[in-house]
């Protein structure tokens, strides 16, 4: 059985280009592992993977850690279409819904992706990112800058969903140039993470984006400064907030354990534009957002960021 993966990267704490350098791999065999992979320093990381949209057999997405030159048996990170029935996973590494954690100071990292059949397997990309690090050098940016791209709202979709789509909707939007009959609720059905019911993890947004031909990963940035200078290089990054008692000025909520925004640009004065689906009219097509409120709500809850742009 010929078995592919396209494209390798480790987000490193620090990235030299923006894009991640891809190295070619050829694994061998139904089950797959990658490299060893050293842990720069923090306790977690995000796996993400891009797959190509022809049907698929079921992925199941595996790590284990190393500690002082013992390694860990494998834990269940992730999973796309029919996975094959989990093992018991290592009581080292732990899930946490799309986040992979540790208590202990783990060296280094493998992932293994396995099929549930044995058949055809191509993935285009596997990303692993690990809490970010301040880049060495600013990157100039000017004065204002704003992305053209259009607004909908998640509240219009299915009313059963609406309030549960806000990472699908943001990836309808950015997709929206290229692909603009894709629905939000398109989105939300192939990012629905059954093991934990929600409508897209962050894994899986990506995973879904790849699907209309978009090339799409997780990534940890350190500012929002990292943000704008992708910005303007092309790419579109949509980030996720969490807030209490109205802690968001002008938000159309007044809390949130988790909502995601795309980001479009920023004005004059540095704050935030973004397009926010809660919004259930155009109020939320190019809301501003003060950037010191925005920037400290956004790295709290992670800095994690889905980024994603065309080949």
């Amino acid at each position: 059985m010929e078995h592919t993966i396209a494209g390798w990267a480790l987000i490193p704490t620090r990235q030299e280009t923006f894009d991640p350098a891809w190295r070619e791999v050829r694994p061998a065999g139904a089950v797959w592992e990658s490299q060893r992979v050293p842990v720069p320093h923090g306790k977690e990381a995000i796996l993400s993977w891009n797959v190509p949209p022809e049907v698929q057999p079921g992925l199941a997405f595996e790590m284990s850690g190393q500690v002082r030159g013992r390694w860990s048996g494998w834990t269940r990170v992730g999973e796309w279409g029919e996975a094959p029935a989990p093992g018991v996973d290592d009581p080292l590494l732990r899930r946490e819904v799309d986040t992979v954690v540790w208590d202990a100071h783990v060296d280094e990292l493998r992932v293994r992706v396995r099929t549930a059949t044995g058949e055809h397997l191509k993935l285009d990309r596997l990303v692993l990112a690990f809490p970010a690090a301040a880049p060495k050098e600013q990157v100039a940016l000017p004065a204002t800058f704003t992305q053209e791209l259009p607004f909908r709202s998640q509240r219009t979709e299915d009313e059963s969903i609406g309030d549960r789509i806000c990472g699908a909707t943001c990836v309808a939007m950015a997709l929206a140039p290229r692909v603009p009959n894709v629905t939000a609720e398109a989105i939300a059905k192939a990012a629905y993470d059954p093991v934990h019911d929600i409508y897209g993890n962050w894994a899986r947004l990506a995973a879904a984006a790849s699907q209309y031909g978009a090339v799409a990963w997780v990534q940890r940035l350190a500012s929002l400064d990292d943000v704008f200078a992708r910005l303007v290089a092309g790419y579109h990054v949509i980030c996720s907030v969490a807030f209490e008692n109205g802690k968001l000025t002008g938000a159309p909520v007044q809390n949130t354990s988790g909502h995601l925004v795309l980001i479009r640009g920023w004005n004059k004065k540095g704050d935030v534009v973004c397009n926010d689906p809660a919004f259930t009219d155009s109020r939320g097509d190019g809301v501003v957002y003060r950037r010191s409120e925005f920037e400290r709500l956004w790295l709290t809850h992670g800095g994690a960021a889905i980024l994603l742009r065309w080949e």
